[in-house]
């Protein structure tokens, strides 16, 4: 069965347009995705002296793991150092510190804001659970500037 020129014209511009369409849907469906690496962890340091009383915070953030060395040394106080770790929500970082004092282990929580190269710690209502202590709600804590921790660079 043959068909007329016309006819098989019409059926050859057919199949080549449906051809045509069918590549640019395999062109579109197939993009590639970025590839999402790992991010680079970030060290920053703090530290705030006043008079005789030095506070000091080291911490590396790691896919939003912080973690590192707090120490408060308060003049005629007992020294307490110890380890954070915790995570940023937003630009407040909360997180459990573990150190010893005056021969014990203890573990309570803490908060830090970030306000450009500060970070202000915050204080509130505490309360003991499950041999920790921590605040009632991270919602009602006050971040006052002069308990602010200025950046400094990590030796």
């Amino acid at each position: 069965m043959t068909g007329s020129p016309l006819t098989i014209a019409a059926c050859s511009i057919l199949l080549l347009a449906c051809n045509q369409q069918e590549k640019k849907t395999v062109t579109t469906t197939q993009e590639t995705k970025p590839v999402t690496k790992p991010s680079e962890p970030i060290k920053e340091c703090y530290s705030k002296i006043s008079g005789k009383d030095t506070v000091q915070l080291s911490y590396t953030i790691n896919d939003n793991v912080v973690a590192g060395e707090l120490m408060y040394n308060y003049f005629e106080k007992d020294k307490n150092t110890g380890t954070i770790k915790g995570k940023f929500s937003g630009d407040t970082l909360v997180a459990e510190y573990s150190y010893r004092a005056e021969g014990m282990l203890s573990v309570r929580e803490v908060a830090f804001v970030k306000k450009g190269n500060l970070l202000v710690e915050g204080f509130g209502e505490s309360k003991d659970k499950a041999d920790k202590t921590v605040f009632k709600s991270i919602t009602t804590l006050q971040f006052d500037e002069k308990a602010a921790l200025t950046k400094i660079n990590c030796n």
